[in-house]
């Protein structure tokens, strides 16, 4: 099958997505993604359509991830889970998974990591953000642990 048929001002915009994320210009590239999303209404093949949407939301969520904004990644990531159904690649897992890691949300970590653990299995970034969520629960049940044996210590 042959690649999709990008507009050239859309590839443009790409291109320039791209070069802005290698500068550590994500902010940049970022805009230059919603441009690709903005101009998504110019294209008459739906496959070429869908193409486009999902690269601009995975290099979306890469700027977002790159500039910690969780809330956002997670935000792009349940759009595109809304609009094809599934995570087309690894690393959209990891870095969903990662943002729920950022905010505290340890169950919503293990859970995104394990399920696409089962699509990935042995993908190396996955493993390492496995083993920290692990990691980081263990942390948070000897924390409530020791609080409640202390509070039940100063009865």
């Amino acid at each position: 099958m042959s690649a999709p048929q990008i507009p050239d001002n859309i590839r443009e915009q790409f291109r320039l997505a791209a070069d802005a994320a290698k500068s550590d210009q994500c902010q940049k590239a970022g805009e230059h993604y919603t441009e690709c999303l903005s101009l998504l209404e110019t294209v008459k093949d739906e496959q070429v359509s869908t193409h486009i949407a999902v690269q601009a939301m995975l290099g979306s969520a890469e700027c977002a991830a790159k500039l910690w904004k969780w809330d956002v990644v997670i935000k792009i990531a349940e759009s595109l889970l809304n609009f094809v159904g599934e995570f087309p690649d690894a690393e959209l897992h990891y870095h969903y998974a990662l943002a729920h890691l950022h905010l505290g949300r340890l169950a919503q970590c293990t859970e995104i990591t394990a399920k696409a653990l089962e699509l990935f299995p042995g993908d190396k970034g996955l493993l390492g953000l496995k083993e920290r969520c692990e990691y980081h629960t263990e942390r948070k049940r000897l924390e409530v642990t020791e609080r409640v044996k202390l509070m039940s210590e100063g009865e």
